[in-house]
């Protein structure tokens, strides 16, 4: 049975006092470009622009490896955490050619597709730092983080 005393407490997402959570494209382009303005200004956009296209969550994009992007048929296998459906992701021009571009800059063998200045696999607290930092650079003051969550 529907009981709207249950309801009471719950926001309605169209209510216009709701706190806005997330970013429209125009923010998302000023994200991208505030990312490229680091030490790694390439792996940065390229793993925001994945994390935002494919609803990457941290842990899923740093799992991501090189494997996992077939060149060919232009797709990404996405292994998904939390009970979600892992499956194969079709990938756009622009994002294609920023990993050939990433990947050309990189001078190692090692298997996942983000790694750390240190040469070793990305973390996902080093990717909620480098959303705090990105969004800082961008002009974004509180951002929450747009990104699905960690786990």
């Amino acid at each position: 049975m529907f009981d709207a005393a249950t309801t009471d407490n719950v926001k309605s997402t169209t209510d216009p006092h709701r706190p806005k959570d997330f970013l429209d494209p125009t923010e998302i382009k000023s994200f991208l470009d505030a990312a490229k303005a680091g030490r790694q200004g390439t792996r940065d956009r390229l793993l925001f622009l994945m994390m935002y296209r494919h609803g990457l969550r941290c842990s899923e994009a740093v799992d991501l490896r090189i494997e996992d992007v077939s060149f060919d048929r232009a797709t990404l296998w996405v292994r998904r955490l939390k009970g979600s459906n892992s499956g194969m992701h079709p990938i756009e021009g622009d994002e294609l050619r920023a990993i050939r571009r990433y990947l050309a800059s990189r001078n190692d063998s090692l298997p996942w597709l983000f790694v750390s200045e240190r040469q070793g696999r990305l973390t996902r607290f080093a990717v909620n730092y480098l959303v705090d930092r990105t969004a800082k650079l961008a002009g974004f003051a509180n951002l929450q983080l747009w990104l699905r969550p960690s786990g």
